[in-house]
């Protein structure tokens, strides 16, 4: 996680199977991120564009965030956590575009507001 003052970033990476494409999974840094209202989040990715959905509500206001950028650099807008985030976990799921192939993890990382 990158942390610059209240922003906080997740940085989202397709790494390849040994086998090659289109096996790959996706990992985050971090997997788990610890959240506070008044923080700012966004995610990165420099495999492609990208995709997030919320499966058991948001934290955030949105239920669907997708990356802009090009170039191996996408990223999100920064996305307060409002004052009124419940507490607890907040699962979503990711899907990546890569290599014209799209990569979904649904449900691995998450969100802790407390």
């Amino acid at each position: 996680m990158i942390r610059n003052n209240n922003q906080l970033t997740v940085v989202i990476t397709v790494e390849r199977d040994a086998t090659g494409p289109p096996a790959a999974h996706l990992s985050y840094h971090p997997a788990v991120l610890l959240a506070h209202r008044g923080d700012c989040i966004k995610w990165k990715c420099e495999n492609g564009p990208f995709v997030l959905q919320f499966l058991r509500g948001t934290p955030l206001g949105h239920v669907y965030i997708h990356s802009n950028g090009s170039n191996g650099n996408y990223e999100t807008d920064c996305i307060p956590v409002p004052p009124g985030a419940p507490n607890g976990r907040h699962p979503y799921a990711v899907a990546v575009c890569s290599e014209r192939i799209v990569h979904i993890d649904a449900g691995c990382p998450e969100i802790i507001i407390d």
